[in-house]
């Protein structure tokens, strides 16, 4: 579930890189923010019923989402300050 959530991020990269690479990056970063609150709200929910059934590679579902959200944040810091 978690790398399933990244492919709209790179669908959308995809689709914006050749308009214009900072914006292409801040879309990514936001799409990549909105996979990662999916992972998060679906982890806590799945995991609430059976506590650690989903994961991958040993760490919970959440956790993987919280991941996404900073990546996503620091994706969007990087466009935001042309570092891209």
């Amino acid at each position: 579930m978690a790398l399933a959530a990244l492919i709209p991020s790179y669908a959308v990269l995809a689709l914006v890189m050749q308009w214009n690479m900072r914006a292409a990056w801040a879309c990514l970063g936001v799409s990549t923010m909105i996979s990662g609150a999916v992972c998060v709200y679906f982890g806590q929910e799945w995991n609430e019923a059976s506590p650690g059934y989903h994961m991958m590679y040993w760490i919970p579902l959440e956790i993987w989402g919280w991941l996404w959200i900073v990546l996503g944040i620091v994706f969007v810091i990087l466009a935001i300050g042309g570092w891209v």
